[in-house]
């Protein structure tokens, strides 16, 4: 069971980091700012200190997906927005299943650039689910 718990986090925390790739290619409108979700990964990698070499690496690991994560959105916008409006995390998982082997490889490509302790970094980040779910469940192993 914890398995399965864990794993749906880490689902959850690529569905969400891709859905974040696709939003931060996009400028907001004037006026419009970006939500934390639009800023998490960016965040996310701002906190494990990566050395020049590292983010010349995660950038072009992420220009190489952004073309299609953004042929993506846009083809489904709609879907999502409907379903994000809707807070239909089901329907959400369902649009963005086509594209989940791409972002699945995208993250792979990215933690293959970090350290050990970033890799530890990103998965206590990513992994912990909403309210530390993850963490809860590692204590009690």
């Amino acid at each position: 069971m914890r398995s399965i718990l864990k794993m749906a986090a880490v689902g959850c925390a690529l569905l969400m980091a891709t859905s974040l790739l696709v939003m931060a290619g996009d400028k907001p409108a004037k006026g419009e700012k970006h939500g934390k979700r639009g800023d998490m990964l960016e965040n996310m990698l701002g906190k494990l200190n990566l050395t020049d070499d590292q983010k010349s690496k995660v950038k072009e690991i992420r220009e190489k997906y952004r073309p299609e994560f953004q042929e993506f959105e846009k083809a489904h916008k709609a879907e999502i927005d409907a379903a994000r409006e809707a807070k239909d995390f089901a329907k959400m998982k369902e649009i963005m299943q086509p594209i989940a082997g791409k972002r699945e490889a995208m993250m792979k490509e990215i933690t293959g650039v970090l350290t050990d302790e970033q890799k530890a970094e990103m998965k206590k980040a990513f992994g912990g689910g909403k309210g530390g779910h993850g963490k809860k469940h590692e204590d009690k192993q």
